[in-house]
């Protein structure tokens, strides 16, 4: 369980990116490699329910994700962890594909800054 000061002074420095969701999808967690990998702010993040306005993701073969196929939405909905799913993150005004592994589970685990 993530309760003090430094758990989360640990997760900030790990060289992953960590993003973790409230039960509602909104964002109440992120690292600063996870903002660096996926070019946004703290402040952008932090709240969200869903991806960034016209961001899309898809998988390794081209095919577009649905919202219920979205990470966070499978795990909200199954309760079931999902492990090493690549996915590309498409971002608009950028050409180039954010590519990453990503893995999720469920949790009851809060985060207290």
């Amino acid at each position: 369980m993530v309760q003090g000061v430094q758990d989360v002074e640990l997760l900030q420095k790990l060289h992953v990116g960590i993003v973790v969701h409230a039960p509602d999808a909104s964002v109440i967690f992120l690292n600063a490699r996870a903002c660096e990998l996926l070019g946004v702010s703290k402040g952008d993040m932090l709240g969200a329910q869903d991806l960034m306005p016209g961001w899309s993701l898809k998988q390794e073969d081209d095919r577009w994700l649905t919202p219920d196929e979205y990470p966070v939405n499978r795990v909200i909905s199954s309760r079931l962890p999902l492990a090493e799913q690549v996915l590309g993150v498409v971002r608009p005004g950028h050409e180039d594909v954010t590519w990453a592994m990503v893995s999720a589970f469920p949790s009851s685990m809060r985060m207290v800054p």
